[in-house]
């Protein structure tokens, strides 16, 4: 798995939000949820990247049963959440890219009207839809994953 997410809060527009919000005695609390939830969604990712990893290394340890139904479930639920887990993590990249433009805005709307562009910020912020996507992506997946899962029991208690 390739291409490591970094962190919004080092984001130069984003730091600079931050900047202009504590400047002018703004609140700062649901930017600050926001990159915190998005933070712990790129944990999971890398978590889960790493799992998968871990997952591969063990179906190729298991060469002595080629053409077994188990190693066929394990090398199938690990694909699909492979798949899964880039799906996810193409949409939580165009969230965080969403945040960033969001927060440039709201930086450019600072700069041209003053103070009051900040008073609606939430409104720069359209990242709903994308947020849905990921939960919907998501459940598919583990429901995916627990079917593969009852497969292999099945197949391992026989």
């Amino acid at each position: 798995m390739s291409g490591e997410i970094s962190p919004l809060a080092d984001n130069p527009y984003v730091q600079e939000l931050f900047s202009i919000l504590k400047e002018n005695d703004k609140d700062t609390a649901g930017l600050t949820a926001l990159l915190s939830n998005v933070n712990k969604m790129e944990q999971f990712i890398k978590s889960a990247e790493n799992q998968i990893t871990d997952m591969k290394a063990q179906i190729g340890e298991l060469k002595e049963i080629q053409k077994h139904p188990i190693k066929s479930s394990l090398s199938e639920a690990t694909q699909s959440l492979e798949a899964n887990v880039t799906t996810v993590k193409a949409q939580l990249n165009k969230i965080s890219e969403g945040i960033i433009e969001s927060c440039k805005k709201a930086v450019n709307g600072f700069k041209e009207i003053g103070i009051t562009a900040l008073d609606n910020l939430a409104g720069f912020f359209h990242i709903k839809q994308g947020l849905y996507a990921i939960q919907k992506d998501a459940t598919a997946g583990i429901v995916r994953c627990n079917i593969s899962l009852k497969n292999i029991q099945l197949t391992s208690s026989t």
